[in-house]
């Protein structure tokens, strides 16, 4: 019994400090004072010179474990796209509860020659034609979010969190 009434109480403080990602960015709704385990993207933190993305790195639990998680995931990202230079924000934010969290990365321009590859949230995607639908959508609000970037979908997708999360692979490069 207080097992699922502790379940219970997760559930509703998720409710409380809900997060939502999309392409337009990642936002937090009503987050409690002292509540750390949820950070904000700071959207405003790219320019010319670099460009904010954040990259799925599974469940992150809290601060400490964002430190630890982080800075694993920026190794692989950098490791899968050779040359590219980029550093973890300190930022982070669960976006399905207790299933996925996204690392905030910025990367340096300018990128390497072969460009950058990046997954990019776009909510549940059901098959390839919505896929096809879905992911420039998730395109056009990342490159309004981004401006001066260059980005096109690739063509891939892959679920995630079934039922819940997809994202969109995008090919983003020096103008």
């Amino acid at each position: 019994m207080r097992k699922y009434v502790f379940q219970f109480f997760l559930c509703v403080l998720a409710a409380l400090c809900a997060v939502t990602a999309d392409a337009e960015g990642i936002r937090t709704q009503a987050k409690p004072s002292g509540h750390d385990t949820v950070q904000e993207s700071q959207p405003d933190s790219t320019g010319p010179e670099q460009i904010a993305v954040n990259v799925e790195a599974g469940p992150i639990w809290d601060n400490d474990h964002a430190k630890q998680r982080c800075p694993e995931v920026l190794e692989g990202f950098l490791e899968s796209n050779p040359g590219c230079q980029a550093e973890w924000t300190g930022h982070w934010v669960t976006t399905v509860w207790g299933e996925m969290s996204v690392c905030n990365f910025l990367i340096k321009k300018p990128m390497p020659p072969q460009g950058v590859t990046i997954n990019v949230e776009a909510g549940p995607i059901w098959d390839n034609d919505h896929a096809k639908q879905r992911c420039p959508e998730v395109l056009e609000g990342f490159l309004e979010s981004s401006p001066g970037s260059h980005a096109e979908w690739t063509g891939h997708w892959v679920t995630t969190v079934w039922g819940k999360m997809s994202v969109c692979n995008f090919l983003i490069r020096n103008r």
